[in-house]
């Protein structure tokens, strides 16, 4: 008994069929071929065009390409999973909502110059400001 293939083909400009053909990761180029037609509707999709070939005959079609391996049932690789990162709550969104009894922002400082500033009395207070010795 031989061995007879499902192998995708797609419809050329010309109207005939043409073997459809993969590449590994080193770039060289392999024919594909499927054990059964749900194999290769699962790897390929529902709508692939197909063609039953003799893996003999594959191999000699093949051949003139300069493809000389044949992937039987290859199976797509998986996608890299997608990670979903979550956005961390905004910052400006919080300081709405907190405020103190007063109507102030908790977590935003008073500039450093205010604090300085009320530490002093107003009397020592130009004095500080112009470099006067205190």
């Amino acid at each position: 008994m031989r061995n007879t293939l499902f192998v995708p083909v797609r419809t050329s400009k010309a109207g005939t069929l043409a073997l459809r053909t993969g590449r590994l990761p080193s770039g060289e180029r392999v024919g594909l071929a499927f054990t059964s037609e749900s194999s290769l509707r699962l790897t390929m999709g529902p709508s692939q065009q197909w063609a039953r070939l003799d893996g003999e005959a594959l191999k000699d079609m093949l051949r003139p390409l300069g493809i000389e391996h044949v992937r039987v049932d290859p199976r797509p690789p998986r996608p890299a999973p997608v990670r979903i990162r979550t956005a961390a709550p905004c910052l400006s969104a919080r300081r709405a909502v907190l405020r103190d009894e007063h109507g102030a922002d908790p977590l935003k400082a008073p500039a450093p110059a205010q604090l300085q500033l009320g530490a002093i009395p107003p009397e020592r207070r130009d004095r500080r400001l112009s470099g006067a010795p205190l």
